[in-house]
């Protein structure tokens, strides 16, 4: 299940942007504080954080991990620990002009876990900075319920609003795969 406080436009559209590429670091706490009233809010259960990551090369550009930041944030908000058993092992091509099958085609087999006998069986909290369609959390949801997680929860800053299927930046109608919903 994914949960975002806020939908992926105004306000909340600049805000992530400006953490995302204009490294505005500080607004990540802010971004965070509602980002853990979901995580109370939505009744989890989890045992610790984890963020979705970037390959080396992509955080060397970047100088820093947005959906990491956010991690920390919502960690020391929560109390959980935020883990980096998750990482994402093959480049990609930037996921924002593609479809939704394009985003999934994108993303197989970019993630693997490391430690996997951490996630045994237990309940993670999956923590990104935008959910479009799905994609990303889904096929980290996919390899960590591989690695044998009990049940895998998402929580992004926004989402964007549902386009029909088909169009660019389209979202998942049920908001989450079956995968890391139960």
């Amino acid at each position: 299940m994914n949960r975002s406080p806020f939908i992926y436009e105004k306000t909340a559209s600049y805000l992530v942007k400006k953490l995302k590429f204009g490294n505005k670091l500080y607004i990540a706490k802010e971004l965070a504080k509602a980002m853990a009233d979901e995580y109370f809010t939505g009744n989890f259960n989890c045992d610790f954080i984890l963020c979705v990551p970037m390959t080396e090369k992509e955080e060397k550009e970047r100088g820093y991990n947005q959906s990491e930041l956010l991690a920390k944030e919502v960690g020391s908000r929560t109390g959980l620990s935020v883990f980096d058993n998750l990482k994402k092992v093959k480049e990609t091509d930037r996921q924002k002009k593609l479809t939704a099958k394009e985003r999934r085609e994108n993303l197989k087999g970019v993630f693997d876990v490391v430690r996997a006998d951490e996630i045994k069986g237990k309940n993670v909290l999956v923590i990104d900075d935008v959910y479009t369609t799905g994609a990303t959390i889904n096929e980290c949801a996919r390899v960590l319920k591989r690695a044998g997680a009990r049940k895998v929860y998402s929580i992004t800053a926004a989402q964007t609003a549902f386009k029909p299927d088909g169009e660019k930046g389209e979202i998942a109608e049920d908001n989450a795969n079956a995968l890391h919903k139960n």
